[in-house]
């Protein structure tokens, strides 16, 4: 089932290169793609469980759902945006 989820602090192709990287790594789930100018994370997921473990992962990184963040949020997103521009 394709799954959509917006999520703030997506700023740059490193944050991308992060989020797909991380979301990939997920056990049943595919085809993750993401748009900067929208801050939306699409991808196939077979139930409700794994969707819930992206929304986790997102967070855990600096992405959480949008509206739902912290400043502790935002400042993990630019540790993430490095990690993913350097693994570019």
């Amino acid at each position: 089932m394709k799954s959509y989820i917006f999520v703030d602090n997506i700023k740059c192709d490193g944050c991308v290169s992060t989020i797909k990287k991380k979301v990939g790594e997920i056990e049943n789930i595919s085809n993750v793609e993401v748009d900067i100018e929208s801050g939306s994370v699409s991808f196939d997921c077979a139930n409700d469980s794994c969707r819930l473990n992206v929304i986790s992962t997102l967070k855990r990184w600096g992405y959480p759902q949008t509206g739902t963040g912290t400043k502790i949020d935002n400042a993990k997103s630019f540790v993430s945006c490095m990690i993913g521009r350097i693994d570019k």
